[in-house]
């Protein structure tokens, strides 16, 4: 698509290349750099530093002795913030500068709905949405302006062009970002509309970290097994995204009797899947339990697909054990740190679909210091 082809740099980012080398470098680059396990395992200082700046911004908002309310959504996407640009540009940036790329990377996808169609007639589009193409061109620059300074900060071999380099870091933060705070929102929704779950996952955790530790470290995540069902259900309940990326089929298939013809765009709708009643007993429920009697669940569909919220295949997020890792690591120390009640008349798990699938009302909670952790 025009716009797709437009802020990809033609096309060059993992999401929209094609099946080719030029995909396989530029996955094989962000597993290597990033993803890798030793990688992974380096990040584990600006997590916590993440962390801490989040818990302070939580505590800015509670008190010991008395409970106050706040809106989590805006706190958790400045902690994943000032993680991914850590981890994209290797330095632990101001506030404003985190803020600055926050911002703009939330105008760009809250105008992607808009921009669609400029697809439909791209050349004619040009000129009929005028300025629409205008504030597109525009979000571009002020990508490359706010970016390109913290590229070239880098003192290393680059072998792609600094728009390029700029393509990447946006699909970066868009996909490593919304979709993990979206997430992470959801989890503490559903843990604050059922406490016993809540107080469940606590116990958990506290059977696992003495009193008096301040951060849930990696190692203590892989003794958790239902805060791994914790995510999971909510991944099922409540997918970020509803839908895969398009995908174009390159050779005539032949699918349950059906002809699926060669260049036809599929969709695979993600929350259907996660919501069938034919595989899953009581859908709409959120009980994690279901995932404890099955504790090695392949989330990547390789053996079975019941839900895929990281997508499948060849084309699946090469990022969701980091993902994974980053959900667990962030409900982990925020159910440790504080205890979370419900605000108001109670929780409304009503969606809005943005570029992800956000609650249309934000989450507000009530949160309380848990005391004896220092």
């Amino acid at each position: 698509m025009a716009t797709d082809k437009f802020l990809s740099c033609d096309q060059q980012n993992i999401s929209s290349a094609f099946y080719s080398p030029t995909w396989l470098r530029l996955r094989r680059n962000l597993t290597y750099n990033i993803l890798h396990t030793l990688r992974i395992k380096s990040f584990a200082c600006a997590r916590k530093w993440a962390l801490d700046a989040l818990i302070n911004r939580l505590k800015s908002h509670s008190s010991s002795y008395e409970y106050h309310h706040t809106k989590i959504r805006e706190h958790i996407q400045h902690a994943l913030y000032s993680l991914f640009a850590f981890i994209c540009f290797g330095e632990k940036l101001e506030d404003k500068k985190i803020q600055d790329i926050k911002d703009l990377q939330r105008r760009l996808q809250l105008s992607f709905d808009e921009f669609k169609v400029l697809n439909l007639f791209p050349s004619l589009g040009k000129f009929v949405f005028h300025k629409r193409w205008e504030k597109l061109r525009q979000l571009r620059q002020d990508q490359e302006k706010l970016m390109v300074p913290l590229i070239k900060a880098r003192k290393e071999n680059r072998k792609l062009e600094e728009k390029e380099i700029v393509a990447l870091c946006s699909e970066f933060f868009t996909g490593g970002i919304d979709t993990t705070s979206t997430t992470l929102e959801w989890i503490m929704a559903s843990l604050v509309k059922h406490p016993h779950i809540q107080d469940k996952l606590f116990k958990e955790i506290k059977g696992v970290v003495s009193d008096g530790e301040v951060e849930i470290k990696d190692g203590d995540l892989r003794k958790m097994p239902y805060l791994r069902a914790v995510i999971l259900e909510s991944l099922r309940r409540h997918p970020p995204s509803h839908f895969l990326i398009p995908h174009t089929v390159t050779k005539n298939v032949v699918l349950g009797g059906f002809l699926v013809p060669k260049n036809s765009i599929v969709i695979f709708i993600v929350v259907e899947t996660g919501r069938n009643p034919n595989v899953w007993e009581n859908p709409m429920e959120f009980k994690p339990e279901r995932f404890l009697n099955n504790g090695d669940f392949d989330i990547s569909g390789t053996k079975e697909i019941k839900m895929m919220p990281f997508g499948v295949g060849k084309r699946m997020c090469p990022a969701y054990r980091l993902a994974m890792l980053h959900l667990k690591y962030f409900v982990a120390n925020l159910v440790w740190h504080f205890n979370f009640n419900c605000f108001g008349e109670g929780v409304d798990l009503t969606e809005k679909h943005e570029f992800t699938a956000v609650m249309q009302n934000p989450l507000e909670v009530q949160i309380a210091p848990r005391l004896y952790v220092q």
